[in-house]
């Protein structure tokens, strides 16, 4: 399972948010960061199939499953005419990858805050730069790993 990142939001509705922003700009600051062309490709691949999973093909089973239950208790309790067997949804999903999208995501973003074309404005942009003081000097209690860039707790000493 992917460490939790600051900068990730918690609810799926926000993630969809995040991922879709994610993948629209990181063909623009991929680059700069020294993403290669291909692994910008891969990562768009990676968010398209993702965004479908959390934004069209999950809340459609949950949703399906619901239905069928009601069904199965019409059928089984109810009275009444003959009613159909809900349809299936069908779906044209993007091509399947490989699990361990966010654990690719989160590295890269690692490897983006590391890098030597990195700004703030790019971490803006991208959505990449964790909570902040109120005064914004520093994120309370959470630095950038010197391996990996991502966000992880301060020690107490």
């Amino acid at each position: 399972m992917a460490i939790r990142q600051r900068y990730y939001p918690t609810s799926e509705s926000d993630q969809v948010t995040w991922l879709t922003n994610y993948r629209n700009k990181i063909g623009t600051h991929g680059p700069t960061c020294g993403i290669a062309a291909g692994e910008v490709t891969d990562t768009q691949a990676d968010l398209d199939y993702f965004v479908f999973l959390l934004h069209v093909w999950h809340p459609t089973l949950q949703t399906e499953v619901k239905e069928g239950t009601e069904y199965k208790k019409l059928v089984a309790t109810g009275s009444g005419a003959t009613v159909a067997l809900p349809a299936a949804s069908t779906f044209t999903p993007p091509t399947a990858q490989p699990p361990g999208i966010l654990n690719r995501l989160f590295n890269q973003v690692g490897r983006i805050k590391l890098s030597a074309g990195y700004i703030e404005t790019i971490g803006t942009d991208l959505g990449i730069i964790g909570c902040r003081r109120r005064h914004g000097t520093s994120r309370a209690g959470i630095h950038a790993d010197r391996a990996t860039g991502n966000d992880q707790p301060d020690r107490a000493h």
